[in-house]
């Protein structure tokens, strides 16, 4: 199922409700990872319980993975906060790619919130750290080596977290790992 399905599905079940769109009250966007990121704003929405609008909206899309579901009032549309955008990803670059600018890729191609780095040259060494553990760096770390050796570049990764290196589980190489050894993928 693509974005505009799921759009025009949403849009015939609260037509059959008998509610309104308020104006982009309707916003679905794959998530990065997996599912969907939906927002719904309608006045329709007024005195039903979630469930109530959950079960009118989605109506139909029952077996649809979603990610952030928001389903609101105009009213409560304004104390929410920031909303997903309605877009396909396609014409923003993930930070990987913004990264690695990778050979595959016209300059042109990637669109910057700023042009103020046009000139800078593409890393020869990256370095993903953090004071803190559990923020997601070995991840990060990982998932842009995917990126990059898929593009043809040379990748090496070093884990320097000595107390919990993670890199080796995220390599699936953590039985090449001996007792007092190390692993650089």
């Amino acid at each position: 199922m693509i974005g505009q399905d799921i759009r025009s599905i949403i849009t015939k079940n609260l037509n059959e409700a008998g509610f309104s769109l308020e104006k982009e009250g309707l916003r679905v966007q794959p998530d990065p990872f997996s599912g969907w990121r939906i927002v719904v704003v309608s006045t329709g929405f007024e005195g039903k319980s979630p469930d109530e609008r959950k079960s009118i909206a989605l109506k139909g899309l029952r077996d649809l993975q979603i990610e952030w579901l928001e389903l609101l009032t105009p009213t409560e549309q304004t104390w929410s906060g920031t909303l997903p955008l309605d877009s396909d990803l396609d014409d923003l670059p993930l930070w990987p790619e913004a990264l690695a600018r990778g050979k595959m890729l016209d300059a042109n191609t990637i669109k910057f919130p700023s042009e103020l780095d046009e000139d800078i040259e593409p890393p020869i060494i990256a370095t993903f750290y953090s004071l803190r553990g559990g923020v997601g760096r070995s991840t990060a770390l990982a998932y842009t080596a995917h990126i990059l050796a898929a593009r043809g570049r040379k990748v090496v990764c070093v884990d320097m977290d000595l107390e919990a290196p993670g890199l080796a589980a995220l390599f699936g190489k953590e039985r090449e790992i001996g007792e007092g050894c190390g692993l650089v993928p």
